[in-house]
């Protein structure tokens, strides 16, 4: 009798083995985003939309009370909203990041120099070398500004 269930837990482990990658797919499905949120379905949705107003706007006929064309105008601009809230998050979540890009670069660019770089700048003014010195930007800003400029010297 032991036996028989080693078995049957085999053959159940195998069954279980070949449905883990359909319960896997499944899981995926329902985390994942819904299928009329997808670019495919949106730019088939789009096709779809601009036929039928083709089709309702040339031929009048089709539609004599214009309820067609008015539905079919309240999805466009549901469809268009939906993708400017779409756009309006991403923008948003794209200049939150270039902000911290920002502050880390400020950061890094006001940090104080660490005992490599002033051990260099040493041996540079002990061999008469210049050393290179970062402007910020108002400096060049100044400087270009400058540039041209006629000094009066007659004072």
């Amino acid at each position: 009798m032991s036996s028989t269930s080693i078995r049957g837990e085999d053959s159940v482990s195998a069954v279980k083995r070949l449905l883990q990658p359909q319960e896997d797919a499944a899981a995926k499905a329902k985390t994942a985003e819904p299928y009329t949120e997808q670019d495919w379905y949106i730019n088939a949705k789009v096709a779809q939309l601009k036929g039928q107003i083709y089709t309702f706007s040339n031929f009048p006929g089709l539609d004599p009370s214009g309820a067609i064309m008015d539905s079919l105008t309240k999805e466009v601009n549901d469809l268009v909203s939906k993708q400017q809230a779409k756009l309006k998050k991403s923008q948003d979540e794209a200049a939150k990041k270039q902000a911290e890009l920002d502050a880390l670069e400020e950061a890094k660019k006001n940090a104080p120099l660490t005992a490599d770089q002033l051990l260099e700048r040493a041996k540079k003014r002990a061999a008469g070398e210049p050393i290179e010195e970062e402007l910020s930007d108002a400096v060049k800003k100044l400087l270009e500004k400058s540039k041209g400029a006629v000094v009066d010297k007659t004072v």
